[in-house]
């Protein structure tokens, strides 16, 4: 996987659909509650998704001191989702959560 070296927002606004998770160098299927799971990144910094088949939508935020990217729902809710490594075709987080901590999330886009 060839990772972008000069990583700008402008590589995430596409949609990323949820493929996979990996958790000490071993892929693990999605659940099925998650089959249809998304992030849709736009260009006016708002974004729509689904996360264990709920619907969300709200504002983004790209850190490029952190390499995190910020998501924050309507409620006012935040949470940090470390960017591992992105291609045109793979996007792979790491949310930071404590039950996903370990866990990196590998999003495809088409």
């Amino acid at each position: 996987m060839t990772v972008y070296q000069n990583l700008n927002k402008n590589s995430l606004l596409k949609r990323w659909d949820l493929y996979t998770y990996e958790m000490d160098q071993k892929q693990y299927k999605t659940a099925k509650a998650e089959k249809d799971d998304y992030i849709h990144f736009k260009s006016n910094m708002t974004f729509v998704s689904k996360f264990e088949g709920k619907a969300e939508s709200g504002h983004w935020m790209y850190n490029t001191n952190g390499s995190y990217i910020e998501l924050i729902d309507g409620d006012g809710e935040k949470l940090k989702a470390f960017v591992i490594s992105i291609t045109a075709e793979h996007l792979v987080l790491q949310f930071d959560l404590d039950e996903l901590r370990n866990i990196n999330a590998i999003y495809r886009s088409h």
